[in-house]
């Protein structure tokens, strides 16, 4: 193991520094892998039939409309290229997940690699953390690289992270010694990280995992029935809740960057109701500043920290409605999994999803959307692993 310490703390390094353009790269060069070595091995009808799966189906319905809506968004060109690159990294995510069940070697050498890489990351930037973050300082200084001391791009890299531990643990439970360290210092470092979201997701990660436990599948009946109502009435619930007067009257040393966010979810819920049924066109978000005098003096600082939000007021109902097929297959597919494991990990990873979409990140940005299609090709080698096991 020794031999890979060097190769581990160098792609720590990398992803470390690099973050989002990392993780957008390490996205297409292992998707591209896949489909030029695996994907001939699968037939076209059986392309065919995952395409017509309503999980798919959905997602790319989705697309579609996000698509066309850039005929109709306030800058066009912006909009049409958001929605070029989302469908083709849509297209060449689920050509690899196509391909990757052919895929069903060495997975446990890789999960093992993966691990002492997240160690690394994890020590460095519990150090970076409690140092002020002096090592990315003078490392993009000599890169010559934007310095950003808000804590970017751990930001980025941690969001991943979150999104993957689920499996990870229990992948890696009961084959590597190096799962208790992982658990050890991944804790230690979400603990001094400044990034709220990320806490409460790991948080709520464990709650929905822990709920599961208990409740089973009744669980997954109740998480994705509060999914939906949160997604549907989403408008509704931020125009008469996010009300930043009230808020301080109950609790006035509420933080500064929550009364920002307060302010941009009462603005976005204003400006859907200007456009409440085809909503105002991809990524016109960044762009609408204050074009709806009604919504106020707040600004949306080029995504309204809210997914939900974000894509009612940029798809509008039509969009939204769509979405809520894609939960629904989601949640049946959970339903049909017989191995509670893998369900309590896709629940816990989706647990952390929703925290990270409600407050933090937007829902184009390509660093998140390679993060979810990591996040989908863990899951397809966790589930490999189960069915390698079930035969043994």
């Amino acid at each position: 193991m020794r031999k890979y310490i060097l190769p581990f703390i160098t792609f720590s390094l990398f992803l470390y520094l690099f973050s989002g353009q990392a993780i957008v790269i390490g996205f297409l060069i292992s998707s591209l892998w896949l489909i030029a070595n695996h994907l001939r091995l699968m037939p076209s009808a059986y392309l065919l039939m995952q395409l017509k799966k309503p999980v798919f189906a959905s997602w790319f319905v989705f697309l579609l409309i996000a698509s066309l809506s850039s005929t109709w968004a306030i800058n066009p060109a912006e909009s049409r290229a958001t929605a070029l690159s989302i469908v083709g990294m849509s297209i060449i995510g689920f050509l690899s997940y196509c391909a990757s069940h052919s895929y069903n070697k060495k997975i446990e050498l890789h999960f093992k690699l993966l691990i002492a890489a997240l160690i690394a990351i994890n020590l460095i930037m519990i150090i970076e953390h409690l140092t002020g973050y002096s090592l990315t300082l003078k490392l993009r200084h000599l890169l010559h690289l934007s310095v950003n001391t808000m804590g970017e791009p751990l930001d980025k890299a941690t969001a991943l992270f979150t999104l993957l531990l689920p499996f990870l643990y229990f992948s890696a439970a009961d084959k590597s010694p190096l799962f208790k360290v992982l658990i050890i210092i991944t804790l230690i470092s979400y603990a001094v990280h400044p990034m709220q979201a990320a806490q409460l997701a790991l948080i709520f990660s464990i709650i929905t995992m822990g709920s599961y436990r208990i409740m089973g599948k009744n669980f997954i009946y109740l998480f994705f029935s509060i999914l939906g109502f949160m997604l549907v009435a989403s408008p509704l619930i931020y125009r008469n809740l996010a009300d930043k007067e009230k808020v301080l009257e109950l609790a006035p040393n509420f933080p500064e960057g929550w009364q920002q966010r307060l302010d941009m979810w009462q603005k976005t819920s204003i400006i859907i109701e200007k456009e409440p049924i085809l909503g105002w066109g991809i990524k016109s978000s960044r762009f609408i500043g204050n074009s709806v005098p009604e919504a106020g003096s707040a600004v949306i600082q080029l995504h309204p920290h809210n997914m939900f939000l974000q894509l009612w007021l940029e798809t509008g109902a039509i969009g939204v409605s769509v979405l809520c097929i894609f939960l629904f297959s989601i949640c049946r597919l959970l339903l049909r999994q017989h191995d509670r494991e893998f369900v309590m990990c896709c629940l816990g990873s989706l647990a952390a999803f929703t925290i990270f979409a409600l407050i933090s990140f937007g829902a184009w940005q390509h660093w998140w959307f390679a993060s979810i299609w990591i996040m989908i090709f863990i899951m397809q080698l966790f589930l490999v692993r189960i069915t390698d096991r079930s035969h043994a």
